[in-house]
């Protein structure tokens, strides 16, 4: 079971033992199996207890709700679909019309909009965009890599020139936002637990201030992500739509527009593709 949870987690976990060692990142990891465990236990009592059929709600964070604020991604109700690994889903999905439509490469391409807004020179975010394969490639990155750096304030310790590069762009996008007064989200967080998991030394404070910026600019680009897709909702009908993911959703039957969602984003650099279900569940199965 744990080698078919770790299958959604792959980029994250790597990106975890880069910024914070490898057995902080291993600790992290036995967390998320004991998590993804529980969600995928309680989706399936959900489901039977249900008769097979769950109607789905969605909702803001509880933090935006007891603000009165709807902003930011939409989560699931309860446990639900939305909650349990790729490889549970394509495994219940694999064989129903049912199909994974995601923004490719949504953040990043958020990103160079924002950035081009405000005026800033950002020639590294531009070929990140454009040509991300070249780029992971020759620079030996993943794409979580790029995602921390946007998300993290920490500056990067060090990489290849185009790395370092890319980090203070992502930065002064930080800065460039944070400091904007066209933006309305909360400045604050909850203080957070420290990270200190069992089996690693490290500690990791995230008090009231722990990346600010970094957190702040993901609000941003969250909410931008859910607007978005909310056009390819309206568009498809609510009917057609199995359920949301984030900067995806699933839906009904077994094909879809892409030349249609493009139109819906192309204001925002983002194109659509069909994503393969997991099918790790079906292989494993067949191996017994």
């Amino acid at each position: 079971m744990d080698r078919l949870l770790d299958i959604d987690d792959d980029e994250w976990y790597q990106g975890e033992v880069r910024e914070f060692g490898k057995a902080y990142a291993d600790a992290r990891r036995e967390t998320n199996r004991r998590i993804s465990r529980s969600n995928l236990l309680s989706y399936c009592n959900r489901v039977v207890a249900n008769g097979g059929t769950l109607q789905m709600g969605y909702k803001y964070s509880s933090e935006n709700r007891e603000d009165g604020r709807e902003e930011g991604r939409l989560q699931g109700d309860g446990a639900c679909m939305q909650r349990i690994p790729g490889s549970a889903r394509g495994f219940f999905l694999g064989d129903t019309d049912v199909i994974d439509v995601d923004m490719c490469n949504a953040h990043p391409c958020m990103a160079l909009k924002v950035a081009r807004h405000h005026g800033l020179e950002v020639p590294c975010l531009e070929r990140y965009v454009t040509d991300r394969a070249a780029v992971l490639r020759e620079n030996k990155m993943i794409k979580q890599d790029a995602l921390i750096m946007l998300n993290r304030e920490k500056r990067v310790a060090d990489g290849t020139e185009y790395v370092m590069a890319l980090d203070a762009e992502l930065k002064l996008l930080q800065n460039t936002v944070w400091d904007s007064p066209e933006y309305d989200y909360k400045r604050t967080r909850r203080p957070k637990p420290d990270m200190k998991l069992k089996g690693s030394k490290l500690k990791v404070k995230r008090d009231e201030n722990y990346n600010l910026k970094g957190s702040y600019l993901n609000k941003v680009f969250c909410d931008m992500e859910n607007k978005l897709l909310q056009r390819a909702v309206a568009y498809l009908t609510p009917e057609r739509v199995h359920g949301l993911y984030f900067d995806g959703l699933m839906v009904k039957g077994g094909s879809v527009d892409i030349e249609a969602l493009n139109a819906l984003t192309t204001d925002h650099g983002i194109q659509w593709a069909v994503k393969p279900h997991c099918t790790r569940f079906q292989e494993l199965i067949a191996t017994q």
